[in-house]
């Protein structure tokens, strides 16, 4: 298939990855559709800064046992240009249950690794075709504005494709970032609730909407919509994260432990989780639980306790003045 009708800015994509044999193969098989890989990097944030750049107008995420996809995902569409750009993700066997989560939060593409051409050709052309359909040729344009001529012009054009239904979760999720930026609340709120109202089963729409009560000291309000969206999801990872953000913020500690110990019983980012998990019971006065679950023994506990009683005897600011 030939795909030179649409001109792109650059037909070259940023690789999110800890694995060389992973980049490699994807060299060859973009190259046999005139693309290239750009950069393959295990930084998200160097991934964003290359699109933000210009520099690539494809992001492919490689679905990793301490980085899974979806959280990958999660940061991508909390930036206004990576949250409106052509995301490609392979997702482990393990992590195929994610994978309705996964399309509705924004992964326009998605396959099962280990990555081959039968599994990549037919993913990789949809998400083409996709891309230079009318509609999603029109966001690019504008996020392709947003990145070359700023902010301002970019949210200006961004707004005039509200309309289109096909792309509006992504248009309302980039215009609601815009506006959080500016401390603009109650316009994130409405053009998100807008978008939710037509698509509401988007979980992208769902994490941004709570996200943005979080932001706005509303975590009661968050830990409903995550919950109730929980419920959508079934038994889906992706969202245990910020079931325990909302939690800890809404002072529900008990709940917050519960979802972290599904999350490691799982497997799910277990090391982060593990040490999160065993900081959170310390602090809870629960030090024989914190032990069990902290990562490296007692050798490290011992270590953490330490740094802690350290830091509770350190004179504060307050104290010193």
């Amino acid at each position: 298939m030939q795909h030179n009708k649409v001109k792109w800015p650059r037909k070259s994509a940023v690789v999110i990855s800890h694995s060389p044999n992973f980049h490699m193969l994807l060299k060859e098989l973009l190259r046999s559709y005139g693309w290239k890989v750009e950069d393959s990097t295990s930084s998200v944030k160097n991934a964003i800064s290359l699109v933000e750049k210009a520099h690539a107008s494809l992001i492919i995420v490689d679905d990793m046992v301490d980085e899974p996809a979806a959280g990958v995902l999660r940061v991508l569409l909390s930036n206004p240009i990576t949250c409106a750009t052509p995301i490609f993700s392979f997702l482990l066997d393990s992590h195929v249950g994610e994978r309705d989560a996964i399309m509705h939060i924004g992964g326009n593409a998605v396959a099962e690794k280990p990555l081959t051409p039968s599994k990549f050709t037919p993913a990789f052309e949809g998400l083409i075709a996709k891309w230079e359909s009318k509609p999603f040729l029109a966001l690019r344009m504008a996020t392709h504005q947003y990145i070359m001529l700023g902010e301002e012009v970019g949210h200006n054009t961004i707004k005039k494709l509200v309309g289109i239904d096909s792309v509006l979760p992504m248009v309302a999720q980039n215009l609601s970032l815009t506006y959080r930026k500016r401390n603009n609340i109650a316009d994130a709120e409405k053009i998100l609730l807008y978008a939710l109202k037509k698509h509401p089963k988007n979980l992208g729409l769902m994490l941004a909407l709570g996200e943005l009560y979080l932001f706005g000291a509303m975590p009661k309000m968050a830990l409903r919509l995550f919950t109730n969206a929980q419920l959508t999801y079934g038994e889906s990872m992706t969202l245990l994260p910020d079931l325990v953000q909302s939690a800890i913020f809404t002072g529900n500690y008990e709940e917050a432990v519960y979802w972290l110990l599904k999350m490691k019983k799982n497997h799910w980012c277990e090391g982060t989780v593990s040490n999160f998990l065993a900081r959170m019971l310390f602090a809870e006065g629960r030090e024989f639980e914190a032990e069990k679950h902290l990562l490296g023994g007692k050798h490290h506990f011992r270590k953490m306790k330490e740094a802690w009683e350290a830091s509770a005897e350190a004179p504060s600011m307050l104290s010193a003045s």
